[in-house]
């Protein structure tokens, strides 16, 4: 009876340490993929922040073009409208000129034609 306590207490010893062993076993298992879920949780979260701060500067690049163009498209109008206003002020010079030198031309005839009577 004696000898047959000792097996079983070696038996129950030898499952309590197997048993011990698998929970062990299960913890550094556990363990491991807790690290694993962390590392790529950290990566996953790091993308998004370099993706967030790639569209930002995309953006912020795409303004800056938008300001540029609106820039240049302003300095046409402008350029424009500064030529259409010396064109204008030409013409109205050149008829300014044409008008006086239409009347000069009238006075010259007028002077000639009374002239000519009074001879």
């Amino acid at each position: 009876a004696r000898r047959r306590q000792q097996t079983d207490e070696a038996a129950a010893k030898g499952q309590e340490v197997r048993r011990q062993a698998e929970a062990e076993e299960k913890s550094k298992n556990t363990s491991q993929i807790e690290a694993r879920k962390k590392y790529f949780e950290e990566e996953a979260m790091e993308k998004r922040a370099r993706l967030k701060a790639e569209e930002e500067d995309k953006i912020e690049n795409l303004s800056k073009e938008v300001e540029q163009c609106v820039l240049r498209s302003a300095r046409r109008w402008q350029e424009a409208d500064e030529a259409a206003a010396k064109e204008q002020e030409a013409r109205r010079q050149a008829e300014k000129e044409e008008r006086s030198k239409n009347t000069s031309e009238m006075e010259a005839r007028k002077k000639l034609f009374e002239e000519e009577a009074m001879e």
